[in-house]
């Protein structure tokens, strides 16, 4: 583990590790569609939040686009493998790593980040995401206590603590073997204090 820590902005944080703004080390972040498409039998699944809520999407519930509509929307907001998605509106602090191949789009309510691969790993974000340390921040940027609503800006800048892409990668491992063997309200708590300590 590591033995120094610095007392920083976002609280204490191991030594060697940078403080960067979720910006600097993406390469995208945006949102979905502004406007509610017009929803089709079948076609190109269309994600909202409500869609990201478990662990496996139900494809009995989610809803569809046009082929068309969706060729439109990925000019602005095309979402791969490898990025990550984060709720925004409604139940915020909703992650989930995109670790599939089939095409989609999404809502506005979702938020698209997409990684600079060398320096940060989309599971290490998707872990620090749902740590204490950003949750705070998005609580004070917000008017009110509750947060309901992020705005891009507040991702953007969102502070980081970033360690080497070596020891980002021994973190999710450690991190995914926890939290497969404990249920999810203890895990919230576990990758609090595994990040607290930095491992």
């Amino acid at each position: 583990g590591h033995t120094k820590f610095k007392k920083t902005e976002i609280g204490e944080i191991p030594e060697e590790w940078e403080i960067v703004q979720l910006q600097n080390v993406t390469n995208q972040i945006t949102d979905g569609t502004h406007k509610t498409p017009t929803y089709t039998e079948n076609g190109i699944p269309f994600l909202r939040v409500t869609d990201i809520q478990s662990e496996e999407i139900d494809f009995t519930k989610i809803k569809y686009i046009s082929k068309r509509e969706h060729k439109e929307l990925i000019k602005r907001c095309k979402p791969e493998k490898g990025d990550v998605l984060l709720s925004k509106n409604g139940t915020i602090g909703l992650v989930k790593v995109i670790d599939w191949d089939w095409e989609f789009s999404i809502f506005v309510s979702l938020c698209l980040i997409k990684v600079q691969k060398d320096k940060l790993l989309p599971e290490f974000l998707a872990y620090f995401l749902q740590s204490d340390i950003a949750l705070k921040q998005f609580r004070l940027r917000s008017k009110q206590g509750t947060v309901t609503n992020l705005h891009l800006i507040e991702i953007r800048e969102l502070l980081c603590g970033l360690p080497s892409i070596e020891e980002q990668y021994k973190i999710v491992q450690i991190l995914n073997s926890i939290s497969k063997k404990i249920s999810k309200e203890t895990k919230k708590l576990e990758i609090l204090m595994t990040i607290k300590k930095g491992l």
